[in-house]
């Protein structure tokens, strides 16, 4: 069983990075403590995505969306399908879009608490409310 990331932690490192809006020394320190916290995660997984995607739905660097994963899932994400899941955008090279996917412990509470830390019309998040199963 995978352990799962813990999603408080990840939005505090997160919307401490994102609340600069220059890249001051500032805003390096808060990327890497950001970079630091995800490689400690053992159950990242990696994928790429197209830029015209419709699925990923994350086409800004450090952009990220939670999701459930479908229960019928395949490929790269099938070790956590029914979970939810967090996936950001960590790097753009011209079309492709490098995409790291942490499953998350998250309840309707969690969600709440996002939706309240970055607002409904913040493009940084966003959250898949659709039953894609």
């Amino acid at each position: 069983m995978m352990e799962n990331m813990i999603l408080t932690e990840f939005l505090v490192l997160h919307k401490s990075l994102i609340k600069h809006k220059t890249w001051s020394s500032d805003k390096k320190k808060c990327l890497e403590k950001l970079q630091e916290f995800l490689a400690c995660q053992n159950n990242r997984i990696f994928i790429k995505s197209h830029r015209d995607s419709k699925t990923t739905r994350v086409h800004l660097k450090y952009q990220f969306t939670i999701f459930r994963v479908a229960l019928k899932q395949n490929g790269n994400m099938s070790p956590v399908r029914g979970q939810m899941a967090l996936m950001i955008c960590m790097n753009r090279n011209k079309f492709t879009h490098y995409l790291e996917i942490f499953p998350i412990d998250a309840n309707e509470n969690d969600i709440f608490n996002v939706q309240n830390l970055y607002g409904e019309s913040d493009s940084t998040y966003y959250f898949n409310s659709v039953n894609n199963e």
